[in-house]
């Protein structure tokens, strides 16, 4: 698309506005939930439960464990597909590399 505002580019942002308000008032009027976030939130609360089972001085330092799981989940789903990329990158690049030194 072209960095200029013109009616076609006007109509393009109208219509993510459009999809992006309809996204969040499905969202938070129905209480939809991504099942990613859903599996953050199982988890987070099975442990949770687990600490009221736990030893008191245990409990304590579980609970910011707990409360970093869900971006540990995240953080390996953004890792493991980018080493991947990386690592077929790097096969391409080496291949050429070998090729160029027989």
């Amino acid at each position: 698309m072209e960095n200029k505002w013109n009616r076609k580019n006007a109509l393009w942002m109208l219509l993510h506005v459009v999809l992006y308000a309809a996204g969040t008032a499905i969202v938070c009027f129905l209480g939809a939930i991504h099942p990613i976030l859903f599996v953050c939130y199982q988890i987070t609360g099975s442990l949770v439960a687990a600490v009221e089972e736990m030893p008191a001085g245990y409990a304590d330092q579980m609970i910011s464990v707990i409360g970093n799981i869900p971006v540990l989940i995240l953080m390996l789903v953004l890792v493991i597909p980018s080493a991947i990329l990386g690592m077929r990158a790097v096969e391409k690049i080496l291949k050429e590399h070998a090729a160029l030194l027989r």
